[in-house]
């Protein structure tokens, strides 16, 4: 169940039709499960099935309807990865040799963002390590160097 709630949350918004459709599905389905459960057939009544109808409309309807509502109007908020997309090596090495005034690199994601948006380590991948500020030649060498 889990596994289906993530790929359901991973589609995003189509995640969320998929789940209200669920949800739908499981009201006609529990629907039919109740009314054969209470049917007296051959002089008696189902209460298990009624009661597993029961837990379908509650749970099925319940947990998909409230998650497909809450990826319907959830905003996104896009992740550093895709604010500041890797360069490939070429252009990752002509920002760091060109750059205008004072940078920031990071030699395992390859971005170069300016230095005032500065934390300190890398937005993607949080590394300190691989981070480093450029304001010289020499240092924009270095940072070649590192990259490998």
């Amino acid at each position: 169940m889990n596994e289906l709630i993530d790929h359901l949350q991973g589609m995003g918004r189509r995640g969320g039709f998929v789940a209200l459709s669920i949800a739908a599905g499981c009201l006609p389905a529990s629907l039919v499960l109740a009314w054969l459960g209470l049917a007296v057939m051959d002089g008696r009544w189902l209460p298990g099935l009624v009661g597993f109808a029961a837990a379908l409309l509650a749970v099925g309807t319940m947990v998909f309807g409230l998650l497909g509502l809450k990826l319907l109007t959830q905003r996104h908020y896009p992740s550093a990865a895709e604010i500041f997309p890797p360069l490939p090596p070429a252009e990752f090495e002509t920002a760091v040799r060109q750059r205008e005034g004072t940078v920031c690199a990071c030699t395992r994601c390859r971005i170069v963002i300016d230095a005032t948006f500065s934390t300190g380590s890398c937005p993607v991948c949080t590394s300190s390590v691989d981070y480093y500020e450029i304001d010289s030649d020499e240092d924009a060498e270095m940072v070649i160097l590192a990259k490998g």
